[in-house]
């Protein structure tokens, strides 16, 4: 199975902006499943509560899954994405699921740290969704660093665990690649670059978008440039060694 991921500078607010080096970039590369940054559509530092509703989409009828929808069509692959979901009154820091026969499912993110706690309500459990033939789960960002949330996938047999972040610091790909040892399971991290504010936050991000074996062995690791990759792995070869 051909997976991967896209990591590249989030324009921050500029939706069309960013969906639009997405679709150019997937509809010209060769994958089965490719995954996303967190907020890959619109950044996450967010200043009001108002940007954050002006950005909101709902899920599965607006642009962003619409558009991820029809590449994932066309390429007959899996994507896997975050974006910022409004539903009611509610807002979600969502990872959605297409495949090509449509749209899969979505992730809402349980683990909330302060900051996202001030925007998003939070999701509740973690689901294994069947897609390729496989079955994937999915840690948004801080929902990783609780051992319980990847444990939950793992006694639902999970496959493969898609693990779209935002990351600013190196810890984050050491602790993603000791989830894949920990679990004895497959994962892609997919981390963002840029700077949402360079004057208010100084917050950098920075890339390491990573593929990671069972045994916790990088298959392959990004530096910190805009990058689409790409790796062969099989998922059912072996049983898990941990």
């Amino acid at each position: 199975m051909r997976v991967g991921f896209f990591q590249f500078d989030v324009v921050f607010g500029d939706k069309q902006a960013n969906l639009q080096k997405v679709h150019h970039t997937l509809l010209q590369s060769d994958f089965d499943l490719v995954l996303l940054p967190e907020l890959f559509s619109t950044g996450c530092l967010f200043t009001s509560q108002q940007q954050v509703h002006d950005l909101a989409e709902f899920v599965p009828d607006a642009e962003t899954t619409q558009l991820l929808l029809a590449v994932a069509t066309t390429k007959k692959a899996c994507i896997v994405g975050g974006i910022v979901e409004k539903e009611g009154n509610h807002l979600y820091n969502t990872a959605v699921i297409v495949g090509p026969q449509g749209f899969v499912g979505k992730h809402r993110k349980v683990h909330l740290p302060i900051f996202d706690s001030g925007i998003y309500s939070p999701g509740i459990g973690f689901e294994v969704f069947e897609v390729l033939g496989i079955r994937l789960g999915i840690l948004l960002c801080y929902d990783c660093w609780l051992p319980e949330a990847g444990k939950a996938l793992v006694a639902k047999n999970v496959d493969l665990i898609c693990i779209p972040v935002n990351f600013c610091g190196e810890d984050g790909s050491e602790m993603t690649r000791q989830t894949s040892q920990d679990l004895s399971v497959h994962t892609i991290t997919a981390n963002r670059l840029g700077m949402d504010h360079e004057i208010t936050t100084n917050v950098a991000f920075i890339g390491a978008s990573q593929i990671v074996n069972p045994d916790g062995v990088i298959i392959h690791r990004a530096g910190d440039e805009e990058a689409f990759a790409v790796r062969d792995i099989d998922l059912f070869s072996s049983p898990p060694t941990h």
